[in-house]
């Protein structure tokens, strides 16, 4: 029996597609099916998405690594222009600094975002400082992934999930954390409790293993549970086996896995 779906619109550009998906993963924290369906994307798409595993994994300089090679995308100018919005006069100094890069290179600093989510990460800054790097951390992942569906759909998001321009509803104004916002070791033993995506990357983290590519190799992260398979390597699609615990560990493997 073979069943015909004639409501099934085809998409404008299937690259695109693959994109959404692995954004999808991101979002849900799966970073190695994110990385493995972003090498169906654009090369832009593709680099911006592994970056943004890298640095959700806390891998700060393959991430930078990858920015390099991606130099800029549509979605920065967005960026910016939200992250300057709503960092309005906030006055700890992790900010300030951030907002002055913005400020001076006129769109969006992501190598200077990677120190500052790193320093989120590890629960080096205070709440409210870590609150307003969780919503652009949001923001960034809403413009891209808008960016890819409506390269892919050929049409626009729904209205109530558009997010392809800033949104002018500014954020509520909260006079007393900005006003104890020093991060200090007193602050943030009290105030540790991360929020949003940020949230789940602090919270608990699954074990991961490392593996380099026997042809290329490239190293890649995988999640502890995907030991015994084989999988793609990113860079030339050479076929390789995450060895299991009792196998002996490859040269690139995570010596902490």
């Amino acid at each position: 029996m073979t069943l015909h779906c004639s409501n099934v619109t085809p998409l404008a550009v299937e690259a695109m597609g693959g994109a959404v998906r692995a954004a999808l993963y991101l979002w849900n924290g799966w970073f190695a099916e994110c990385a493995m369906y972003a090498q169906a994307a654009p090369e832009k798409e593709q680099l911006y998405l592994s970056a943004l595993c890298e640095r959700q994994l806390g891998h700060t300089n393959e991430c930078k690594a990858i920015l390099q090679q991606l130099e800029d995308h549509p979605v920065f100018g967005l960026l910016s222009e939200y992250s300057l919005e709503i960092i309005g006069l906030g006055s700890d100094p992790p900010l300030k600094r951030f907002k002055g890069v913005l400020e001076l290179g006129g769109t969006w600093e992501p190598f200077a975002f990677v120190d500052l989510y790193e320093q989120a990460r590890m629960d080096k800054l205070c709440h409210p400082t870590k609150r307003i790097v969780c919503s652009m951390q949001c923001r960034e992942f809403e413009l891209l992934f808008a960016h890819c569906y409506e390269a892919a759909t050929g049409r626009p998001l729904p209205r109530k999930a558009a997010v392809t321009t800033v949104a002018r509803r500014k954020p509520k104004p909260r006079p007393k954390e900005r006003a104890t916002c020093t991060p200090t070791p007193e602050t943030n033993a009290a105030n540790s409790k991360p929020e949003g995506t940020l949230k789940r990357t602090l919270k608990k983290k699954e074990p991961v293993v490392g593996v380099a590519c026997p042809k290329c190799d490239q190293k890649m992260v995988f999640p502890e549970s995907h030991r015994g398979q084989k999988v793609k390597c990113r860079k030339c699609d050479a076929v390789l086996l995450i060895p299991r615990k009792t196998d002996s560990v490859s040269a690139g493997s995570d010596p902490t896995s």
